[in-house]
């Protein structure tokens, strides 16, 4: 095009436009590949853990003692009561992994871990007690903290779910050399299904100290 003798050169809009549509389709595909990483990362724990939790469903035939026996608990009045998560799976997470992660969500920030090892702890070693108290009471058996008693017994957590079902192993120990008395394994305690995920878990250990307790009046 020619004016005043000076040659015009009419800009090429397609090019612009074709940088535009590259740019719109980039930006599509890198959020597209976003929500693919977040959609992912929220979609396969959880069928983890369903598949998980519907094998120990499967593989539940009830507790058995794997070695001892019992009928030493007819010799005591008191049992000194312990749990160890040292060694649980939490909603999937090992449970250092499931305290950090509620670290960083809770309002209380890193006050949420001496929380979880102490009035959670006391929570649910409260409840297990308290149902099992409530069957042992015709061997006179209790269930406690009792740190003098001749006898302890330790709960190895194996697993805690979504719902705050629990399984594990008991280990009854001599309090004075740490020598096994009994091991009792397939313990398991169904959870709740309202409140907080604590006392969906504190629902759990309820229903585990009445298997334990009906456990031990079977098999002493």
């Amino acid at each position: 095009m020619l004016c005043n003798n000076h040659l015009i050169v009419a800009p090429d809009t397609n090019i612009g436009y074709v940088a535009m549509a590259t740019s719109v389709i980039s930006y599509l595909l890198v959020l597209l590949l976003v929500s693919l990483v977040v959609f992912l990362s929220i979609i396969v724990p959880i069928v983890v853990r369903h598949k998980r939790k519907s094998k120990e469903q499967n593989n539940q035939t009830g507790p058995i003692i794997q070695f001892g026996s019992l009928s030493i608990l007819k010799e005591i009045k008191e049992l000194d009561v312990r749990l160890d998560f040292s060694q649980s799976i939490i909603k999937g997470l090992l449970e250092e992994d499931f305290l950090r992660g509620q670290c960083l969500i809770s309002k209380i920030g890193e006050g949420w871990r001496e929380h979880w090892k102490t009035k959670c702890y006391k929570q649910f070693l409260g409840k297990f007690c308290m149902k099992a108290n409530s069957i042992t009471r015709v061997i006179g058996l209790r269930l406690g903290e009792f740190p003098e008693a001749q006898y302890k017994a330790v709960f190895q957590v194996h697993n805690i779910d979504d719902n705050g079902s629990i399984s594990g192993l008991m280990e009854i120990k001599d309090s004075i050399n740490d020598k096994e008395i009994v091991i009792i394994d397939g313990l398991y305690g169904q959870g709740g299904k309202f409140g907080t995920f604590e006392n969906l878990i504190s629902d759990g250990m309820d229903r585990l100290g009445t298997e334990f307790g009906n456990f031990v009046i079977s098999n002493t």
